[in-house]
Parts: structure tokens; sequence; C-alpha cells
């Protein structure tokens, strides 16, 4: 196996990195006639696009809405509200913090880099009183949300990430940086937790040297942050964690450890928080809709959470992301024979 220096990078990569805070989600009310939220930027790839799918955040008063796919106006980066592709969702006065998932009447063909704005708005206002999640952390530029609210209404861009998933005719999706395919949040669990006192990141790896780990979370107790092998229960790396050895105990963060470089055979393996006392720690994480939304992450949907209860077996979550992540520097280079698993854009191998 010939190995390339490629690095350090971190794989998968955070979607919150380590300078900024773990986001809260937050939303875009829409009560009033005319009012729309909006997610503009680039497409990540050439295809059709066929569904699209987003989050509601409280709901109030339930309406049917109409999701559209609309061109950019250049001038203000805002949607040029001609309506290309649409379709319509019911949505009921009980479908607080659910998703909603709206296949076009017709698809969108699309060429890598096109701007497009995905537009949500009332179908025909009646007395709706609802609102559409985003992300409360503005870490893209390029994939921004704007909303038309206000006794206008006029259109503004907002200081928080979208949550959007755009879904191809052929059922996938691709990564799209800092773009959120589900909402934020967060388990906090100790070592008497009754469901999982294990909680990491289930790992497909090409050939590879890694030389760290991390993870975004809370530490109020110590805890072991261990690299598991392939087999699930073999510790190729433990690093202990005092809580005292940090600034705020009580405060979200990225915390991470560098060890001496080891190399990896392509395989499964698992970066997993283990608290070692009966005092919580906390695991963030992303939470999608649909297994194949965890594609618009980087790595792909075979890097999923995973957990277990008193060293038994492993539970697997296909629509989940927890924030942790491998410090890779060196990659395999290709020249040997036999099947070699490598990172390619939106999948995990």
């Amino acid at each position: 196996m010939a190995l390339t220096n490629f690095g350090p990078f971190a794989f998968p990569t955070p979607l919150i990195p380590p300078t900024s805070a773990w986001g809260t989600n937050a939303t875009v009310t829409l009560d009033a006639s005319g009012e729309k939220a909006a997610f503009v930027g680039r497409v990540p790839k050439t295809g059709d696009i066929a569904a699209v799918t987003f989050r509601l955040g409280t709901t109030t008063t339930g309406d049917t809405l109409k999701v559209s796919l609309q061109d950019v106006d250049s001038t203000t980066g805002f949607p040029d509200e001609v309506v290309d592709q649409s379709n319509t969702v019911v949505v009921a006065n009980a479908d607080d913090n659910v998703f909603k998932r709206v296949v076009m009447g017709s698809n969108r063909a699309v060429t890598a880099g096109d701007l497009l704005a995905v537009v949500i708005e009332f179908n025909a206002f009646v007395a709706g009183n609802l609102n559409i999640l985003t992300a409360a952390p503005l870490l893209s530029q390029t994939f921004y949300t704007a909303a038309k609210t206000g006794g206008g209404p006029t259109w503004s861009k907002q200081q928080r990430d979208p949550l959007i998933v755009l879904e191809y005719d052929d059922g996938s999706r691709a990564y799209i940086p800092n773009v959120y395919p589900g909402n934020l949040t967060s388990i906090d669990y100790a070592s008497n937790t009754a469901l999982a006192d294990e909680y990491g990141l289930l790992m497909p790896m090409p050939a590879c040297r890694v030389s760290g780990m991390g993870w975004y979370g809370r530490l109020g107790a110590a805890a072991d942050l261990v690299l598991y092998d392939t087999d699930g229960s073999t510790p190729l790396e433990t690093f202990s964690f005092d809580s005292d050895n940090q600034a705020n105990a009580a405060q979200d963060g990225e915390r991470s450890v560098r060890f001496a470089p080891r190399t990896l055979t392509a395989g499964d393996y698992r970066v997993v928080l283990k608290p070692t006392t009966t005092t919580s720690v906390r695991m963030n994480y992303i939470d999608c809709n649909a297994a194949a939304d965890l594609d618009q992450l980087s790595g792909g949907s075979g890097f999923k959470l995973t957990r277990r209860v008193d060293a038994g077996s492993w539970t697997n979550v296909d629509t989940q992301r927890p924030m942790v992540w491998l410090l890779v520097d060196q990659i395999h280079d290709g020249t040997s024979s036999g099947e070699v698993a490598f990172f390619t854009m939106g999948r995990g191998r």
C-alpha cells in the first residue's frame, strides 16, 4: 500500500468549524399574505432536480404552501419571483418540527454552478401562521436564506444558513458546503444512560494515515474519545479528556487530540465519545429526514451516527450525522492492486 501526503485535513469536514459556535435552529415566520422564505445558491451538480425537502418549525395555524424553483435576479440576489417548477404541500396545525418533501410538478434541468432559488410561500393565504426552519450560524456566503416578510412585504437577506435538500430525479443528492440537510440537535448522556453510553461516528475510511480525532459538543465531566478498529471492539487510540482542562465546561465547542500517525486499511471505523462518570457529556449532531439526505454532507451517507450501551452491539442511525472527525495526513495513491475506496464528492466510499 502506497500512501501520499494529503494534509492534514479533517474528514469528514465538520459542518461547524472550530472557530464557530455550534448553531441553533432559527426560523422564518410566514403569517401574512405575500410573505415568502427562500434558499438561494448554486446547484452542486448537473442533472434534473425533482424534489426538495425542508423542515417546519412551530405551526400555529396550518395552510397550504407552494414550493417553487425560480431563477435568481443577478442584480439583487433575490428570487426573480417567476415560478418555473412547483407543487403544493398541506401543513396541518399539528405539523410542528416536521420535514416536508415536495416533488415538483416537472423536473428542472440544471448545470453545476447554476444559481437557483427555492421559494416557499402560501399557495393562497387563508390564516396561516407557521415557521420555516433555518440554521442560526452564517457560514456560507454563496448559499443563503432570504425572506420576504413584514408590512410590504420586501425581500431581505438573513444572517442564517439554509436548511434544504435538493433531490435529483435519480434519487441522488450532492455535497453542498454549509447547507444543512437536517436540523441541529444534540444528545446528553452519561455512563449510566439506558439507551446508550457511547455515541460517535461510523466512518467508512479508505486506506490512509490518521494522526488525530475530535468531536463538537460539551464536556461536563471526564470522558474517553476512542478510535475503534473495524471489528467495532478493539480500541486503536484512546484519549481521556478531563473536564477541568477546558475553558468552559458548560459551553459547546470543538475538542480534539493529536496522536502518533497510524495507518488504516480500508474499512469501517468508529470514533466514539464514552463518558466515564454519571455526569453527562454532549454529542451534537444533524438529524435528517432520509438516509440519502446525508449525501449532501461531506463523506456522504456512509458516515452516520453509531451508538451502543454497556459495550454491547452497535446500533447505526442512518438519518443522523454527529459532529465527529478524523485528521487525515496521508491517503492511498492508487498504485497497488485490488479494490480501494477513495473520498469522492458527496460519497463516503
